[in-house]
């Protein structure tokens, strides 16, 4: 898989966070990704889950080499704090 384009932007519409599956409404500040893995891939980051994923590739940077599956990030929140985010 080969990062073309990793920004924060507002959104012009609603969007699911890929890490943690909740929803945004337009208007709120996310990181798009545009991975290439023989197709596009965009996908949607909520700021927790950008944070989350920076403070992890810092302690293991290949554990964020192969990505992350859709959801995936959810259960790490839940471990940080039982109550959600």
């Amino acid at each position: 898989m080969r990062l073309l384009s990793h920004h924060k932007l507002t959104t012009r519409n609603p969007h699911t966070c890929w890490g943690c599956t909740k929803e945004f409404p337009k208007g709120t500040s996310m990181w798009r990704c545009v991975n290439k893995d023989g197709t596009l891939l965009t996908t949607y980051w909520c700021e927790p889950c950008q944070t989350l994923i920076e403070r992890m590739a810092k302690d293991d940077p290949y554990i964020v080499q192969d990505g992350f599956m859709r959801g995936e990030l959810l259960e790490y929140h839940e471990k940080e704090s039982p109550n959600g985010r």
